[in-house]
């Protein structure tokens, strides 16, 4: 028996709302996993439209809060999509 499935139809266009650049950003300090401090910077998702940043730091949302490790970068876009790369 073979069952073959087919939809037609019409599929809604997502539109991601533009993230306004800028945005605070200011200096905090982390406790690494070995117990020490760490500076870090901590700044909203808008500071990262059309630019980059270097970790340790953290990206403030008004939903979610991102890590960004030692030795790792993150950018952003104005859609508000971030993207996470190591150095």
């Amino acid at each position: 028996m073979t069952l073959r499935l087919r939809r037609a139809g019409h599929v809604p266009r997502v539109k991601l709302p533009e993230v306004r650049p800028g945005g605070a950003r200011r200096a905090i300090e982390l406790v690494g996993s070995d117990g020490r401090g760490v500076g870090a910077a901590a700044l909203e998702r808008g500071a990262l439209v059309g630019t980059s940043a270097r970790g340790p730091l953290l990206v403030i949302d008004p939903e979610a809060t991102t890590f960004v490790p030692g030795g790792w970068s993150a950018s952003g876009d104005g859609h508000g999509c971030v993207v996470i790369e190591r150095l």
